[in-house]
């Protein structure tokens, strides 16, 4: 870490795009040395039939058109993921697009799929092959910017890579390309995956090894576009979800020099998000398929955290700009650590740990069946795939002692959890400073309309779901 303190120097004096081609032809050139070491077996995993020797990725985009993937191997990662690679060679959207936040430690990138092409990718990686395939590398396929039929670029990629990478990964969440999200809407990803799908079924008896695919989803997703995606993705038996790619949102907090260009923020200021939609994916699939978690993995405790909430596997890049290459290394002992010291004797027992679903934990709704916001906040639960205890309050009404434990639950003092626009309110003088905690709540239990609605308890925490979307901070 320290060589790297001098190194970055160098590098961070020089425009970000040009540091990072310079990056690049260092590995090429075997200027930067190995950092192989032997991992924990408490890190090993096995996914798809492949065995991970630990669980720390390269996310694309820095090794574009697959250069440099062992180099990447040797610097200690368990998996490497290439591209993004389109049919035809593109030059990217205008320079500069690439800025560096120093005090957010973070990056906005609106590279736009910069690539030379999918000939030179495949050749790339055809080399790769004839070098002993130096551990796993996934290929991220996407479209070009001018492409008149988006869901032919993706089937071209992925037709002339099978059998060249080990896993495919299906962008359709890069903010920079015009239009490339609308791809996440139901019926047109329903189209997309079950052409590849279908293209991958048609190979199956020329291939020694079926690939899986996966989809990279965006980190600004809305309740409803995460169902429909957990539903199709689980429809075509899709095998895993990368979550997720770069925000276009996140800028009031920003500090740093260049926080209001246009682009996709990563980095740090991204793993709050990053890891609440994760454990969202992960209640919505059940845990039926592996997730890969990115966003804001600077520590061996990002990680876990990130592995507590779902995910099988986890990717970084942004970090390495600002931490060097010996940041995989100490990832992978702080997280050895991390899981031994919880009891852990393999990593996949601590996947989705943290995450509330149907099976592992009750999940309660005092509801009024009257009232859009309760409906609504019902209605959430269920898409999200939790059937919750349904406690219609206004003809059960809870006891002082519930009342109590959901005020301790909530944080709040009894008026906080009065409706005082109720006319029990005004008719009964319950604005009086006098009236002590205890008759507060007693009038409550006399009076339920007075109860804030819906209220959610999940576990040992509440929520009040005004507005619905509130709740999903506490599964």
């Amino acid at each position: 870490m320290g060589l790297y303190n001098f190194t970055r120097s160098i590098l961070f004096a020089l425009p970000p795009e040009r540091a990072h081609h310079l990056a690049l032809l260092g590995l090429k050139c075997g200027l930067v040395l190995s950092a192989y070491h032997r991992d924990d077996a408490v890190l090993a995993t096995k996914l798809w039939g492949m065995d991970f020797p630990n669980p720390v990725g390269l996310a694309a985009g820095f090794d574009k058109n697959a250069e440099i993937p062992c180099a990447m191997l040797a610097q200690g990662f368990g998996f490497v993921e290439t591209g993004t690679v389109t049919p035809k060679p593109q030059a990217g959207n205008p320079r500069p697009r690439l800025f560096r936040l120093v005090e957010d430690q973070a990056i906005i990138n609106r590279m736009g799929f910069n690539n030379l092409g999918l000939e030179t990718y495949a050749r790339n990686l055809k080399r790769r092959a004839g070098l002993g395939k130096c551990g796993i590398v996934g290929a991220n396929i996407g479209a070009n910017k001018d492409s008149t039929d988006r869901i032919a670029d993706y089937v071209t990629c992925l037709k002339r890579l099978l059998g060249l990478a080990s896993y495919f990964t299906i962008n359709i969440s890069s903010p920079n390309t015009p239009g490339l999200r609308g791809l996440q809407d139901r019926e047109v990803l329903d189209e997309l995956l079950g052409r590849l799908v279908a293209v991958r079924a048609q190979a199956a008896g020329t291939l020694d090894f079926l690939p899986p695919l996966l989809v990279k989803i965006a980190p600004d997703l809305e309740a409803d576009k995460r169902a429909d995606i957990a539903a199709i993705v689980l429809k075509h038996g899709i095998d895993g979800v990368i979550v997720g790619n770069s925000t276009t949102g996140l800028r009031d907090h920003l500090v740093s020099e260049f926080s209001n260009r246009d682009g996709g923020l990563s980095g740090k200021p991204l793993f709050e998000l990053s890891t609440e939609l994760l454990a969202d994916m992960y209640r919505l699939t059940g845990g039926k398929i592996p997730l890969i978690g990115v966003g804001g993995i600077s520590s061996g405790a990002d990680a876990y955290r990130k592995i507590r909430a779902g995910a099988s596997l986890v990717q970084l890049y942004s970090a390495l700009i600002f931490h060097g290459p010996g940041l995989v290394r100490t990832i992978k002992s702080d997280l050895t650590a991390a899981l031994k010291n919880d009891g852990f004797s393999c990593l996949q027992d601590a996947v989705g740990c943290d995450v509330i679903t149907e099976q592992n934990m009750t999940v309660t709704i005092f509801h009024n069946p009257k009232c859009s916001k309760s409906r609504q906040t019902l209605a959430l639960l269920q898409q999200h795939g939790i059937t919750p205890t349904v406690v219609n309050y206004l003809d059960d009404v809870p006891s002082a002692e519930k009342i109590a434990e959901i005020l301790d639950r909530l944080g709040l003092e009894p008026r906080q959890l009065m409706r005082q626009k109720e006319k029990e309110y005004g008719d009964n003088n319950l604005a009086s400073n006098h009236l002590s905690r205890d008759q507060l709540i007693a009038a409550m239990v006399a009076f339920p309309r007075l109860i804030e609605r819906p209220i959610v308890l999940a576990g040992d925490k509440a929520a009040i779901g005004r507005p619905p979307e509130n709740v999903l901070k506490i599964l």
